[in-house]
This record gives structure tokens, sequence and C-alpha cells, in this order.
């Protein structure tokens, strides 16, 4: 009887430098994956900043919350805001902190609530009244243009 030859062994592979079946298609997969995750699902627009002030009866609305709303036709984001700070500016915010809005049409919407309860979180009625808060009955309005910087004009509420 000749040298004993046995099959390669499946379990490792088949051999050296050898992939089994399932390897070879666990390695395309992670490849995939990686390649899938290199470009991005839902590429951001362009945002240009846009800053403004909001005063009550000449003094700073303090914590106040100004919201853009997109008009009909204008792809942006539904989520930009901006907080006014101590001396009654605000910068709006797309994606990070006070990096602006995409160029286009908004309707402005402003709400006003005092800060409580056991997280000092933004509770009780609006101090506006919602005179600005509904973005369907809202007189306030701006175009934010590609250029540095977009001052929207001073609220004197």
């Amino acid at each position: 009887m000749g040298p004993r030859t046995e099959p390669p062994d499946v379990h490792r592979g088949g051999g050296p430098g050898r992939l089994l079946p399932c390897g070879r298609l666990l390695a395309l997969l992670v490849l995939l994956a990686l390649v899938g995750c290199s470009q991005p699902k839902n590429p951001r627009i362009a945002v240009y900043p846009v800053r403004g002030k909001v005063m009550v009866d000449g003094k700073p609305a303090t914590e106040a919350f100004v919201a853009f709303h997109p008009d009909e036709g204008n792809p942006a984001p539904a989520w930009i805001v901006g907080q006014v700070d101590d001396n009654g500016n605000f910068a709006l915010s797309t994606y990070v902190s006070g990096d602006g809005a995409p160029e286009g049409d908004y309707t402005i919407t402003l709400t006003w609530k005092e800060r409580g309860g056991l997280m000092n979180e933004f509770v009780g009625p609006d101090r506006l009244k919602g005179a600005y808060a509904n973005p369907k009955t809202s007189k306030l309005h701006f175009h934010v243009d590609k250029k540095a910087v977009n001052e929207v004009p001073p609220f004197q509420l």
C-alpha cells in the first residue's frame, strides 16, 4: 500500500491560503458593507449662516426658539432651529450648531416658554400666546441666499 493521501480538510479552508465558500461569502459581505458605508444615503444640502435677533418690549427674548419651516418646493430638512441668547441673538442650526440653513424660502415660527419642573425643561404656556407658533398662520417669512451671512431683520415683538 502506498502513502496515504487524504482530501483537504474542509474545516480548515481546504488548505493553506484557501477560503471556504462561506468564508468567501463573509469576505464579500464585509466588502459590500464597507462600500455601502462610504456613500452617504442622504447627502447634506449646502447651508448658509443665518443670524437674527428677537426682542419683546425692547428686551431680549432669552431662550425663545426660532424655527424655519421650508415653504412648498423647498427641499430643506424640516428641522432648522435656533435659540435666542441673553442678548436676543440667534443663529440657525440644520446639521450642527450654528451652521445655518439651506437656500430657499421659509416661514418662521417663534415660541417662548419658561423653564421649570424637576428637569428644568421648557414648560407652561407660550409667553407669546401662540401668536407666532403655527407655520400655517405665521406672517413671518425669510429667504436664505447663498452668501456668507444672512441677516434676518430683528423681530421687535
